[in-house]
């Protein structure tokens, strides 16, 4: 293993936890109650950087920037010249709730401008983003999300409302979130 492998973000990290190609494909790893599997990437920053190195390697341009434009300060966000928009953040890539179809991953820049001084965001721009993708979610269910909202006590929720509320509610106006509810479990059988 080399000595200067750089983990995630955090530079001090030890190299002994890196990911093996073994571990990457057999373990599974459970955060905030999310079970996922363990793939050889620690966080935003890297996830960002294997992202830019592909698409620049293609010829398509790509910048990694982690100061706030587009995501919260200290994450990792990709622009991404060539669509307009940028990957907010780095996790995106392997969010359980999040399956939209890769040309709507990305945020528009022009999301940005056109969101900015209104609620519930005003001008913050992570949450800007993530309200971006909370209505992508809505749009494009990921089965992880359909789960979630119609069998919601499987997951510690009394409704899909009240997951909605908790998960996404600092990111929607309390009157979009009996409409993305019932958008989500119109997939209920």
């Amino acid at each position: 293993m080399r000595i200067d492998f750089e983990h995630g973000g955090s530079p001090w990290d030890p190299t002994e936890t890196a990911y093996t190609p073994k571990e990457a494909l057999t373990t599974f790893v459970t955060h905030n109650g999310i079970t996922y599997y363990r793939i050889a990437r620690a966080g935003c920053h890297s996830m960002d950087k294997i992202l830019e190195a592909e698409l620049v390697s293609l010829n398509i341009p790509a910048v990694e920037t982690d100061g706030g434009q587009y995501f919260y300060v200290g994450h990792s966000s990709l622009i991404l010249l060539t669509v307009k928009g940028t990957l907010s953040h780095g996790d995106d890539i392997y969010d359980p709730a999040l399956a939209a179809p890769s040309l709507l991953l990305p945020v528009p820049f022009v999301w940005y401008t056109q969101n900015q001084n209104q609620p519930p965001c005003w001008n913050d721009k992570g949450c800007l983003a993530e309200r971006k993708k909370t209505f992508t979610r809505a749009e494009f269910p990921s089965s992880y999300t359909l789960d979630v909202c119609c069998n919601p006590n499987a997951h510690g929720y009394g409704t899909c409302e009240q997951y909605i509320q908790q998960r996404y509610g600092p990111f929607l106006l309390s009157s979009e979130i009996p409409i993305l509810t019932a958008q989500l479990t119109m997939h209920c059988p």
